[in-house]
């Protein structure tokens, strides 16, 4: 056999698209392959890219990218730390046949038929990377207090501060089944399964658009902040803000404004705030679309995701000053957890996500990461009160395998 770009046959979709797409996913989790599957807001079909290169693909970031799936750290200077899934094989539950691109290594691809056709189960002690260090309450309170001080002395307009919580992975846990019932119990949330060996296995159903740009060349962002929980019947214009969360979602609105006067551009339209809810959250969101085809700028993505990335809803504001304290303060390298995913130029078509509600999982243990916006009217006790809400998210789910 001289590799999948010259044989096909054995790659074949099954009568049920879910087990092709485990199929394709457990091959490339135990062979150390790079892989992202997903599912768009609002869509019940699944994609999955499968990258067979050795190495994890650093590319740099702007309109000559190629297509695949990008993934960001949190810290990513001039978006030079992203990385590029590339689409040696890719597949969309909605279709009939598996896309084979070039994959010349021969042993691979034996290694790759070999686990696709016999559905080997996922190797449990490969889920393992580097252990964060796990962000206490009293801790985090601490450091809400700190950035209240530090915001009323003017440093700051908003500061976001996050902290991590393990747990031990249920026995015979199935990431791929899990992510599965992640889609089910969040059919809005753009959901993902990334796993490398060098990145870890995360899971994670976000609701916050970075950047996107459609086939009809509609470009499209929002401004998502403020979180409540959602208790009992309630209807979205029944919620009432308060105004320290009405202002923490004007200082992310207005970020995206000064970021489009940034590069000259005014004719955008929004629409907002208002309620919506994610999972068992409700927040105050506002969106921003330029039609491409009338504002002559065909690099807008590019441009508005190297001045968007962090967000002031993930980092704080001003930028630079926050994220240096956030790095001081929080004891922990956050990774992908506020990072940025998506596909990119798949179906002509892009769309990055910041990466929150999501977990990652390590040998035997998974980690939970919640953020939390502070201004100058946060009470640390809400606020970590806050981050236990939105680990619930994914933390209930887990509950339930135990």
């Amino acid at each position: 056999m001289k590799g999948l770009s010259t044989r096909t046959d054995f790659i074949q979709s099954f009568d049920r698209a879910e087990e092709t797409l485990e199929r394709l996913f457990t091959a490339s989790f135990n062979l150390g392959l790079a892989v992202a599957v997903w599912r768009e807001p609002g869509r019940n079909d699944i994609s999955i890219i499968i990258d067979f290169s050795e190495t994890l693909n650093k590319v740099e970031f702007n309109e000559n990218i190629e297509a695949g799936f990008i993934l960001s750290p949190f810290i990513n200077p001039d978006l030079k730390e992203t990385i590029l899934i590339r689409p040696d094989i890719y597949f969309n539950s909605s279709e009939s046949e598996i896309q084979v691109n070039n994959i010349p290594n021969s042993d691979l691809a034996e290694a790759f038929e070999y686990h696709y056709n016999e559905f080997t189960p996922i190797h449990q002690e490969k889920l393992s990377s580097k252990n964060p260090q796990t962000g206490q309450p009293q801790e985090f309170k601490a450091q809400v207090e700190k950035a209240v001080q530090e915001i009323q002395k003017e440093k700051f307009k908003k500061i976001v501060l996050s902290r991590s919580k393990e747990k031990e992975l249920p026995s015979g846990f199935n990431p791929f089944q899990f992510y599965l019932q992640l889609c089910q119990k969040h059919p809005q949330a753009f959901s993902s399964l990334v796993s490398h060996p060098t990145l870890g296995t995360w899971i994670g159903a976000t609701p916050e658009l970075l950047v996107s740009v459609s086939k009809d060349n509609i470009f499209k962002t929002i401004a998502l902040a403020a979180t409540k929980p959602v208790t009992g019947i309630q209807k979205l214009n029944e919620v009432v803000w308060t105004q320290k969360e009405i202002e923490e979602q004007a200082i992310v609105s207005r970020y995206i404004i000064n970021c489009f006067k940034s590069i000259r551009l005014r004719e955008y339209e929004d629409e907002g705030p208002r309620t919506v809810q994610a999972g068992n959250l409700f927040h105050l969101r506002t969106d921003y679309t330029v039609n491409i085809n009338e504002v002559p700028f065909p690099d807008l993505l590019f441009s508005m995701l190297k001045l968007l990335h962090p967000t002031s809803a993930v980092c704080g504001t001003p930028k630079e000053p926050a994220m240096n304290f956030i790095t001081e303060m929080e004891n922990y390298d956050r990774e992908l957890f506020t990072g940025f995913l998506g596909p990119i130029k798949i179906n002509n078509e892009t769309s990055i996500y910041v990466n929150i509600r999501c977990c990652k999982i390590q040998s035997g243990k998974v980690t939970f990461f919640a953020g939390a916006g502070i201004t100058k009217d946060s009470v640390a006790a809400n606020e970590l009160e806050e981050t236990n809400h939105k680990m619930y998210t994914l933390e209930s789910l887990f509950d339930h395998l135990q």
